[in-house]
Formats: structure tokens, C-alpha cells, sequence
């Protein structure tokens, strides 16, 4: 809104301008504000602003990236992660206890 006010002020069109700035902007900028507050209270009360973005990133994340690029669902490759964790358990031991006897 404000770059076609300044498009109607360089036009010449002042009035249009006038009532870009002086009536349109303030009212959109209260229906926004009024907009803003309903979101906050839809959240639930205690739980703070909503981010759009991260501050860090896990491995969540990191799994929907791939899962884009390779079209492999993203549970598929958590479930894949946490079988090979399970079973590496066992043969890490096994390998402990080999070089323990040697």
C-alpha cells in the first residue's frame, strides 16, 4: 500500500495518495494488529509468541529435507535410524569383548 501511494503521489493523483495514507494504511494496519491478537489468544494462553522459524535445527529437519529430495518418507528413515542404532548396540559389545580376549 504504501509503494502504490507513493506511485499515486509521483503520478500526480494526491488525492488518491491522501487517502492511501491517511485511510486505508491506518485501518489495515488496525485490522492487522486486531488479527495478530486473535492468532496469540487461539494459541493458548502461557505458550508465548509462535515462530515462524527455528532457531536450531534437528533432526526432525534435517529428515523432511531429505525426505524431499529422495521422496522417502520422513518415518520410514526415523524407524530405519533407530533400527540400525538398535542393532549396532549389540555388535559394538560383541566387538568390545573380542579385543578384551585378545
Amino acid at each position: 500500500m504504501r509503494f502504490e501511494a507513493e506511485d499515486q503521489t509521483r503520478q500526480g493523483q494526491l488525492d488518491r495518495a491522501a487517502q492511501i495514507q491517511y485511510g486505508d494504511l491506518p485501518r489495515m494496519e488496525a485490522e492487522l494488529k486486531k488479527l495478530s491478537e486473535q492468532s496469540e489468544q487461539q494459541d493458548g494462553a502461557g505458550k508465548g509468541h509462535t515462530r515462524l522459524l527455528k532457531e536450531e535445527v534437528d533432526e526432525e529437519d534435517i529428515a523432511g529435507i531429505v525426505s524431499k529430495w529422495t521422496g522417502i518418507p520422513v518415518s520410514k528413515m526415523l524407524e530405519g535410524d533407530v533400527k540400525k542404532l538398535v542393532q549396532m548396540e549389540p555388535g559394538c559389545a560383541n566387538a568390545s569383548w573380542a579385543r578384551m580376549r585378545h
